[in-house]
């Protein structure tokens, strides 16, 4: 099994691929962990001969170009340079939007947290505008788990739960800026009849991370690819639910598609609900290392988020017809091995 491979897999999962053929697709973030994943799927899908034409948004030209060099010159792919948080002045219309461009792990929370506020709202804002001007089809916002705040006494976190988030915690840039963004989004529905879709993500992973992601995953899946031991910052008690990033993209295809306009659904895999000590113990077992503790500096302390338990139902997502394949061991395999 490869990266390639992969691919092929999913796009074999994904049944309605008829709803892409000859449209237009823009994808912000492109060069994230997300974003590069959802771009190499349809390129894929469009090298084997299905017309799909991709335009990546990214801030870094050189970055994009040395991620999509097999693309870079393929006529049904263009890479659009830009801040997401900057009016978008293409005037041709993308008939889907996959916006998935954000500050997205806790190093950024702690030391940009008015880029991670304004980011989320104003890119959503951007994106809608365009949208709007030029009729696209239908737009989806990767939004993330983050937004059901902290629930203590809740049990498996369902779309219709509403969460609790401190406005004077700076550490709340992210999950507000997200809540923020999803309401913009069933606004434009609501008042101009742009149809709006929402994921909200669990913890999700991969070998599409980026070397900037500071998530306890992404730091645990470095440390295991370099073969040195698997570094726990955290006494690391709480209890999170991952997604592999080749399912978290399938389901985005099921929501962008069959999901219903102004609603939210859950991308997580309900097998894959582990303590981030035993996480760390699982991707320091498959690696031949060991698990040593470290104690994390000021920066990194104030972009961790105190939250317990959060775990996302995802039954929502699974009565569209998306099961997730790829459970949590195999993904670490896959994100330790692979190369792109």
């Amino acid at each position: 099994m490869d990266y390639q491979t992969e691919l092929q897999q999913i796009i074999a999962a994904f049944p309605d691929w008829e709803a892409f053929h000859g449209k237009r697709i823009l994808v912000t973030g492109a060069t994230g962990l997300i974003g590069s994943y959802v771009t190499d799927l349809f390129m894929a899908r469009t090298l084997a001969g299905y017309e799909i034409n991709v335009v990546a948004m990214g801030r870094n030209r050189a970055r994009a170009q040395q991620r999509f060099a097999k693309y870079w010159s393929n006529p049904h792919f263009s890479f659009l340079e830009q801040d997401v948080t900057e009016p978008v002045e293409m005037q041709s219309r993308c008939d889907f939007i996959i916006h998935a461009a954000s500050n997205a792990h806790p190093r950024a929370y702690a030391t940009d947290p008015v880029g991670t506020l304004h980011g989320n709202y104003m890119g959503m804002y951007r994106l809608l505008e365009f949208a709007r001007r030029t009729g696209t089809q239908r737009v989806l916002f990767v939004s993330s788990g983050e937004v059901y705040g902290n629930l203590p006494d809740a049990p498996d976190f369902t779309e219709d739960m509403l969460g609790r988030d401190d406005p004077l915690d700076v550490r709340s840039c992210y999950p507000l800026g997200k809540k923020a963004a999803e309401c913009l989004a069933c606004c434009y529905h609501a008042q101009y009849g742009l149809p709006t879709v929402i994921a909200r993500l669990s913890h999700t992973y991969g070998p599409t991370q980026t070397k900037e992601d500071s998530r306890a995953i992404a730091q645990f899946l470095r440390n295991a690819k370099a073969g040195e031991d698997i570094v726990l910052k955290s006494r690391g008690e709480q209890v999170r639910n991952y997604c592999y990033v080749a399912d978290a993209v399938l389901g985005l295809l099921f929501i962008l598609v069959r999901g219903n306009p102004a609603e939210a659904y859950n991308v997580s895999d309900p097998d894959a609900v582990i303590s981030i000590a035993d996480l760390a113990g699982q991707i320091a077992k498959q690696a031949g290392t060991k698990v040593r503790f470290e104690l994390a500096d000021q920066v990194e302390q104030r972009g961790y988020t105190k939250i317990p338990r959060g775990v996302l139902c995802a039954d929502k997502l699974r009565s569209l017809g998306w099961r997730a394949q790829v459970g949590l061991k195999e993904g670490i395999a896959r994100s330790i091995g692979f190369q792109l």
